[in-house]
């Protein structure tokens, strides 16, 4: 048996999935109310997908919008590119569940190219529950390309990574 830790440390951000940058010098009130409606969105998605609104979790995207996933950046899944197909895709996926699934974000990092644009990383608990338990099913690192469209912000890519299969 091998010592080598699995996942492996930081294979997100070898997969280049993971882009943080250093801390840049900021401070206005619009770009703080910029983050929290961008966390919002993010939060909207996992309430929507834990509560199978396909009509709000279609809505957090653009138009054109793209979804895709990789387990520890080896198993790949997507990407799913526009609303109709990223909806087909989660719809067809609803019944493979057999447990009542939570998706909890926390520990964002958000940074922006402009005004419009944003990369948001977030670590994603996804939690199961079923036959009266429920239990941690995975977790790892998301990233979310957020833009302004039409005023309000919404997910243009969406990089799931999870550390195990689920």
């Amino acid at each position: 048996m091998s010592n080598a830790a699995f996942p492996a440390p930081g294979w997100s951000t070898r997969a280049e999935r993971t882009r943080i940058a250093p801390e840049v010098p900021r401070d206005t009130a619009e770009e703080a109310l910029d983050r929290l409606l961008i966390v919002e969105r993010i939060n909207r998605y996992g309430w929507a997908f834990d509560e199978r609104r396909l009509d709000l979790l279609v809505d957090c995207f653009t138009e054109n919008g793209t979804w895709e996933g990789s387990v520890l950046g080896v198993d790949d899944y997507g990407p799913y590119v526009g609303q109709d197909e990223i909806r087909r895709f989660i719809a067809d996926f609803f019944p493979l569940q057999n447990d009542h699934r939570r998706h909890q974000f926390s520990n964002f990092v958000i940074e922006f190219e402009n005004a419009n644009y944003a990369v948001a990383h977030a670590y994603l608990v996804l939690w199961g529950s079923e036959n009266d338990c429920t239990r941690a099913i995975t977790a790892g690192p998301y990233r979310f390309v957020a833009v302004r469209d039409n005023g309000v912000w919404r997910i243009s890519e969406l990089h799931g990574g999870w550390d195990s299969h689920f």
